[in-house]
């Protein structure tokens, strides 16, 4: 399946990944809950990583598992954490993470293969998330295609599965402890014999099919699908990630292109060991888990399972698809009007940034997201709703991959919302210039860290499938020693990054979508619309296989005397902004102590 998150299947961006210190019930990055409860009080950090005293010739010879090159065990964990990890690169350079809990009953394993959505071939939108699904029907010990989900109904109680995401793709398996080493050993059959039969193509096919067709419905993905089709001509975000029928038979078939042949081919290119980070889970010992890792991986060739003479080589670092630019500024400051499915009328306002995926120990965008997004007195949510009576709920998130960093905020419109847009807009921009005035808050970002800081050390452990998922995911872009905190807690503070991408957060970088269930209005017919801020003159588009009709205007042509407004707030005083904030009916901004309105939290005493 593709990533559930509508970011990824539709857009293929990691979305909302890495995942946030904090998250809200549906795993997005939060709306948040109020700051004035957060303990402000600092806990020591956990650093360093040890290596296993056992030297890997000691370990060799007792296992008899030459093919682990190398190991080390990693000890940064959380101090309620008693699971032991233990890191491992094999001969062939595919590098295994084992994880010990000996409570548990259960055994889960996943592989991360460094290819995603991003990787897929022009002409075949969807290939990487199509070869997904066909590596579970049949290996060259295991032929049948019922084969390996038969097997792990019988060794249940958990299942197996797999997501497409941009730049990465993870499979994911869990059975009772008893039948480890074999589950072990007929997933690694995925990566080296793949039979990609082509008897079972068209049966998989339709699964592609039936998620799209799911999916046609779901504002996300129509949102997404929008936002897509307005990328950069030539980039990675201008495409079709999740795949259909129509884009993987029926028009490759037109052009006299064999999927089939491409599937392999896909597969040769991308899945070679240097490019898999496998995870393990269980009771066994770590050592036990990487020596076992090491008998049923290391006999895949460095070259991966494919390579033949009428294969292409498999590259050991997939390539960068940084460029060109998805938001250079022609393709930004635009007013996107969608046409919903929801009885419900909302707006996402888009800003592009740079890639902050090596912000891992800082986190500034979730600082932001944070900030943007908390539901204190004085909060953007509280502007809007209480003291402006505009929207009902306000949230903040974000994506980041190597395309570009992007920080949403999405709005739930009242009725006097939706009647009074440019006053939404206003406030949002004008919210944001009060924080570029602020710049980053220190003492709010240490007490973040502080509180991170501390339910970290004393989480409650994640369940076994969850932990071999997330950690092969994790191997994938950040060094193997901090994997087990990295995008948890905040370890270093760095406000001249959040100033600077707060810098960024201007109108001329964002698009804003205003998603509306009302009919656009014909060119033809007489009579005003009765969609807001519809403009007949202005043509309708149709996203790409989604069919998702929108129009699209420059942001200035939409509020001719806006965007002029908007920038001379960065140098309009502090309290004129807060000023113009407090205008409303409803409820009014808060006294900072000192006599002067804030609109950010208060430190705890």
């Amino acid at each position: 399946a593709m990533g559930d998150d509508a970011s990824i299947s539709a857009a293929g961006a990691r979305p909302l990944k890495p995942k946030p210190p904090m998250l809200s019930p549906d795993g997005q990055r939060p709306g948040h809950l109020c700051w004035h409860g957060f303990c402000a009080a600092a806990l020591a950090i956990l650093v360093g990583s040890a290596v296993f005293a056992l030297s890997y010739r000691e370990f060799a010879k007792a296992s008899g598992k030459a093919r682990l090159a190398a190991f080390e065990e990693i000890t940064d964990k959380p101090r309620s954490d008693s699971r032991t990890y233990m890191w491992g690169r094999l001969a062939n350079n595919m590098e295994v993470l084992a994880v010990q809990d000996p409570t548990s009953t259960l055994a889960t394993f996943a592989v991360a293969v460094e290819v995603g959505a991003y990787d897929d071939p022009p002409d075949l939108p969807g290939l990487s998330h199509y070869l997904e699904h066909m590596l579970f029907l049949g290996t060259d010990r295991f032929p049948e295609p019922d084969s390996f989900d038969k097997f792990i109904t019988e060794n249940g109680p958990l299942s197996a599965n797999a997501m497409t995401q941009s730049d990465v793709t993870v499979y994911f398996l869990g059975v009772s402890n008893r039948a480890a080493n074999q589950a072990l050993d007929r997933f690694s059959d995925f990566f080296r014999a793949p039979t990609l039969n082509h008897k079972y193509a068209d049966r998989e096919l339709q699964a592609v099919e039936s998620e799209f067709v799911k999916n046609l419905q779901s504002a996300p993905h129509r949102t997404m699908a929008v936002e897509n089709d307005l990328a950069g001509a030539g980039s990675v975000r201008k495409r079709f990630f999740q795949g259909n029928a129509e884009a993987l038979k029926k028009t490759p078939e037109a052009k006299g292109i064999s999927v089939h042949a491409e599937l392999r081919k896909h597969f040769a290119r991308h899945y070679c060991p240097a490019r898999m980070r496998l995870a393990t889970f269980g009771p066994a010992a770590a050592l036990d888990q990487l020596g076992a890792a090491a008998e049923a991986f290391g006999g895949i060739p460095e070259a991966g399972g494919l390579a033949g003479k009428d294969m292409p080589p498999c590259s050991s670092r997939r390539p960068s698809y940084a460029k060109p630019n998805p938001w250079s500024l022609e393709n930004l400051g635009k007013w996107v009007d969608i046409l919903g499915v929801t009885e419900f009328s909302s707006m996402n306002i888009n800003f592009a940034l740079p890639d902050v995926t090596d912000a891992y120990e800082s986190l500034p965008l979730w600082y932001l997201t944070f900030v943007l997004g908390h539901e204190c007195v004085n909060s953007l949510l509280y502007v809007l709703r209480d003291v402006r009576g505009l929207a009902i709920g306000v949230s903040a998130s974000y994506s980041t991959d190597e395309s570009g960093a992007k920080l949403v905020l999405s709005l739930a419109l009242s009725e006097a919302g939706r009647a009074k847009l440019q006053d939404v807009v206003d406030t949002v921009y004008a919210y944001i210039a009060q924080l570029r005035h602020e710049g980053a808050n220190h003492a709010l970002y240490e007490s973040l860290k502080d509180s991170q800081e501390l339910g970290w050390a004393w989480r409650a452990p994640s369940d076994p499938l969850s932990t071999a998922t997330d950690l092969a995911e994790k191997m994938t872009r950040m060094p193997r020693r901090d994997i087990l905190w990295g995008e948890s807690v905040i370890r270093q503070l760095d406000p001249e990054r959040v100033s600077g991408l707060l810098s960024l957060l201007a109108p001329e970088r964002s698009n804003i979508f205003f998603i509306d269930p009302t009919p656009f209005h014909p060119g033809d017919a007489p009579g005003a619309s009765a969609r807001p801020l519809d403009d007949a003159g202005v043509e309708v588009s149709s996203a790409p296989y989604f069919g998702v009709q929108y129009k699209v205007r420059k942001i200035d042509e939409v509020f001719p005397s806006a965007l002029k407004r908007w920038k001379s707030w960065d140098s309009s005083s502090r309290d004129d902004i807060v000023g113009f904030l407090a205008r409303g009916s409803g409820g009014q901004i808060g006294e900072d102590g000192g006599g002067r309105s804030a609109l950010l939290p208060k430190r705890p005493e």
